[in-house]
């Protein structure tokens, strides 16, 4: 009886004409006598007998077919097997009550599947929890383990996910430098053009290599021409593809010599079936075609994706070290930097090189790719504060401190004392800050800050912890609402900012502040800037510059407890026809606005939202009047650019639209010196 529930169902059965020893129910002929309740009797005289089957529960008959549904798709079984006759007859012969709630076809391919997938899930999980753990306790490794290594499988980041939330310690962990630099060689691919020129060396080294009479020829000329064997591309490493790339770069002589012998055509001329044929004819065309333009695309994806390749095998292995990483990173930024720098002149640059024009092409349509964006996407990923921490620390990397960016610096800081918090405790935070701050802080970094000593820099770093500690356990209570965690948050990130010492108004730091620089004029409009908390003290925002050009200007945090009562002050007075500054269909025109405020007799009100587009649309919530500002050529302008913009359509003031718009110069090209750039505009020298 599968599922083990007393019988109290009955059913009434006449006894058979069959022999035997009897059975629970009794037998039929015979003189055996059966264990249960009931008797049979010799003749098969049609005496009636009861047969007791079990009663079940729907919960029973849903874990049989769990059960069977299991069996199913670990035998890789059809799964129109519970439709095939001999299987029910098999089935409803060993478990009769199962007629009629047998599993179907449908069930077993769709929610059944799912609830088996989600239980063997979690049975997958529980057992590698419990050996992870168990490691971990056998090493005594629980509380001195604060960070790890992950691959980039989904599989590893989930068991990731658990490893964190039984380190006591854990503080960060490191992505595998190696595959996200081949993950970010897989985003390049993306792009059509440099994907064809993959495609056509790998389809050449593949068709040489995997055919004996080629690859007989090529092993012949590779010895005349002192050439290499052709490398293929592996099937998992992206990487792999720019080393057979370059392998056909490398051999082009030897290439062109294969497919131009005599013994080449006459494989040719061999081939019997005309697939075969057009197959050997079109490598030879790729390779020896005057139209070809096989090796130079192939030079130049190599040229742009080799330092990718050659970084791999730097940071790959165990010798390898997390500054390393860091560095390594900052090399290849500066390569994607170069590469997008020629967008201008790049086809004069290869046409100095007698580079054919359908290379300059791809090379021009790879640059416009947003290639660039891609890879700093992977560069977050890698640059955790983990690998910001370990280069300023490496000791061997102690020369190029001064030239970290500002912002890897100061996390990289934070991490080090959220580290030596974990590891020695408060006291032993201070004293490891203080201990650091003495030894590395240059002399650069502290004129940038304003700092006049090193202890003003402690004591401040001092009061910034003291106040984090204090938030950190306002926001664990649990009597805290989330609106009042949210305020909380928001106050922290008003009173300090970002970046310790930064200026207030313009987020920059001291030695590069463009306030006193920045000309204030006076709009009839007013500006109100509702700026997302995660934009406030951002370097490159621009929007807190609208609000320190314009006179009466007012620049709000969105989340801010007494910032949202002033907004909505703004709102409901009547003094004011308030607009917001955000792109739709149903925005209204300039002169629409205008005549909107001079039927109410009111004053204008531009509220510009700033933000990242994903958080202004999530503060796009308020029943304002929306305003369509004109963006630039291409499409994508600052929050600064588009209140200028806004401005000028609304009040026509050239020289204000200008004074805005020289202001933006002023904080980009203050930003680039504060990241240890060259200026763009040269604002510096035309101020001294």
């Amino acid at each position: 009886m599968p599922l083990g529930r007393q019988a109290t169902l009955t059913g009434l059965l006449k006894g058979g004409s069959s022999s035997g020893a009897g059975s629970s129910a009794g037998s039929g002929s015979g003189s055996g006598s059966g264990s249960g309740s009931g008797s049979g009797s010799g003749d098969g005289g049609g005496v009636p007998f009861v047969k007791k089957w079990p009663k079940f529960t729907k919960e029973d008959f849903e874990e049989a077919n769990t059960l069977l549904a299991t069996a199913i798709y670990c035998c890789n079984l059809p799964m129109t097997i519970v439709e095939h006759p001999d299987f029910l007859k098999f089935i409803y012969g060993v478990a009769p009550w199962m007629q009629g709630k047998l599993i179907g076809r449908k069930a077993l391919a769709t929610t059944m599947l799912d609830k088996v997938y989600g239980m063997t899930r979690k049975e997958v999980q529980q057992f590698l929890d419990k050996q992870v753990e168990g490691v971990l306790g056998d090493w005594q490794l629980k509380e001195k383990t604060v960070s790890f290594v992950t691959d980039w499988g989904s599989n590893m980041m989930k068991a990731g996910d658990s490893l964190k939330e039984m380190l006591g310690n854990y503080v960060g962990s490191v992505n595998c430098l190696q595959h996200l630099i081949s993950n970010g060689l897989k985003d390049f691919a993306k792009n059509e053009s440099l994907a064809s020129v993959i495609s056509k060396a790998k389809e050449v080294v593949q068709y040489v290599t995997g055919h004996c009479a080629p690859r007989a020829i090529y092993d012949e000329k590779k010895k005349e021409l002192h050439g290499t064997a052709l490398i293929k591309a592996g099937a998992t490493r992206f990487g792999s593809n720019v080393l057979a790339m370059e392998s056909v770069e490398r051999n082009e002589k030897v290439l062109r010599a294969t497919v131009g012998s005599a013994e080449y055509d006459a494989y040719i001329q061999k081939q019997s079936k005309a697939a075969d044929k057009a197959a050997a004819v079109k490598i030879k065309g790729l390779i020896n075609d005057t139209s070809s333009t096989l090796f130079s695309d192939t030079k130049w994806a190599v040229d742009t994706l080799a330092p990718f390749q050659s970084a791999i095998k730097e940071v790959e292995g165990d010798t390898a070290k997390l500054s390393d990483a860091y560095y390594t990173l900052q090399v290849l930024n500066k390569h994607v930097k170069k590469i997008k720098a020629v967008q201008g002149s790049l086809v004069h640059v290869l046409e100095d090189d007698d580079t054919p024009v359908q290379t300059q092409l791809l090379a021009l349509d790879f640059v416009n790719s947003g290639f660039d964006e891609a890879w700093e996407q992977r560069t977050k990923q890698a640059c955790t504060d983990m690998v910001v921490a370990a280069a300023i620390l490496d000791p061997r990397y102690k020369h190029k401190i001064d030239s970290m960016p500002p912002e890897d610096l100061t996390r990289g800081e934070a991490f080090i004392e959220k580290l030596a918090g974990r590891m020695f405790g408060q006291e032993g935070q201070i004293k490891a800050t203080q201990d650091w701050d003495h030894s590395g802080l240059s002399g650069l970094q502290l004129s940038e800050r304003g700092i006049s000593s090193v202890e003003e820099y402690i004591a401040n770093r001092k009061e910034r912890l003291r106040q984090k500690d204090e938030l950190l356990a306002y926001l664990a209570r649990p009597d805290v609402s989330g609106e009042d965690k949210g305020y909380a948050r928001c106050a922290y990130l008003l009173r300090n900012g970002k970046l310790p010492f930064q200026c207030r108004q313009c987020f920059l730091l001291p030695g590069n502040c463009v306030c006193g620089r920045v000309a204030k004029v006076t709009p009839c409009t007013k500006l109100v800037v509702s700026m997302h908390p995660d934009e406030w003290g951002k370097g490159s925002n621009t929007g807190c510059l609208a609000a320190a050009s314009l006179a009466g200007a007012a620049m709000l945090m969105r989340g801010h407890k007494e910032h949202d009562e002033q907004l909505q002050a703004l709102l409901e007075d009547p003094a004011y026809t308030c607009a917001m500054l955000w792109p739709g269909e149903d925005a209204l025109e300039p002169q629409q606005l205008l005549e909107l405020s001079q039927q109410r007799g009111t004053r204008i009100a531009l509220i510009a939202l700033d933000g990242t587009w994903d958080c202004a649309r999530k503060m796009k919530s308020r029943p304002l009047r929306k305003y369509q500002g004109n963006a630039a050529a291409n499409g994508r302008v600052c929050t600064l650019e588009a209140v200028a913009g806004a401005l000028l359509a609304l009040e026509g003031d050239a020289a204000m639209h200008e004074g805005l718009l020289h202001a933006l110069k002023l904080k980009v090209d203050a930003m680039r010196r504060q990241k240890h750039m060259a200026e763009v505009y040269g604002t510096t020298a035309a101020y001294e």
